[in-house]
């Protein structure tokens, strides 16, 4: 009887493959390999390695998308270089009442400046948008009936054309516009809040002959090239008319002349 068990014990040790090595043991499912391997196209294998297949269609994917980030980096590259030395310019032209604006208005023309002559040509114009005025006497259509509630900030020269049909704002006008040469507001006639003008290093010019009251404070500091009496005559135009609010004038141009 002894033997028996001996001999049966023998014959399973036979079964589980002698060595202990799986590797090229055909198999039908994960069950039939030992450990943590696994059944990967009827061989046992060790789940980290991919088989030979799989690793050379990952090979592939990989190259492909080397190949794709490279013609990626070499098209922005040429993009780069084809708009280097050309600059983003922006044009305004008077826009007569037609289809596009039923009473005229203004069109805002951007586009690159393809030859580098720093003028916006037909050819060159990408986007026109327009800014149009209203019907005779109701401002502009940022501005129905001439108004505009609440604060406004003037930034370019197109915050200046939007602002062309309104004559009057309920908050502040701020004007912190650094390329802004001339603030040409012809309509405007009141201000419920304070008319702050500050930091425009090119501002050379202030045009407000409408502007009649101003509900807060007058505040012109820090515009190097606007001359001083310039920002005096604002001022002056407003106590004439009954302005008694406070005043700041500063850190302009004390050497300026005015016409």
């Amino acid at each position: 009887m002894p033997r028996l068990l001996i001999l049966g014990a023998i014959a399973l040790s036979g079964c589980d493959g002698g060595d202990g090595n799986d590797e090229a043991t055909p198999c039908v499912s994960d069950l039939d390999c030992k450990g943590d391997r696994v059944c990967v196209a009827g061989a046992c294998q060790d789940p980290a390695v991919p088989a030979e297949g799989e690793a050379e269609s990952e090979g592939e994917a990989g190259s492909e998308s080397e190949a794709e980030s490279e013609s990626e980096a070499e098209s922005e590259s040429e993009a780069e270089s084809e708009a280097e030395g050309q600059n983003a310019l922006l044009a305004l032209e008077d826009e007569p009442a037609g289809a596009n604006c039923p009473y005229g208005g203004i069109a805002i023309h951007t586009g690159i400046d393809l030859d580098s002559d720093d003028q916006l040509d037909p050819e060159e114009i990408t986007d026109t948008e327009y800014v149009c005025d209203g019907a005779p006497g109701g401002g502009g259509s940022l501005c129905p009936g001439g108004l505009i509630e609440g604060s406004y900030t003037i930034e370019n020269s197109i915050d200046v054309a939007i602002l062309a049909g309104c004559t009057a704002i309920t908050g502040n006008l701020n004007v912190l516009a650094d390329g802004l040469t001339t603030l040409d507001l012809p309509a405007l006639a009141s201000i419920g809040g304070d008319l702050y003008i500050y930091g425009n290093a090119a501002l050379t010019t202030l045009d407000l002959p409408a502007l009649a009251s101003i509900g807060g404070y007058l505040y012109i500091m820090s515009n190097p090239n606007l001359p001083t009496c310039a920002a005096e005559a604002i001022r002056d135009q407003l106590l004439a008319l009954g302005f008694t609010g406070f005043v700041e004038i500063y850190g302009n141009n004390d050497a300026g002349t005015c016409p």
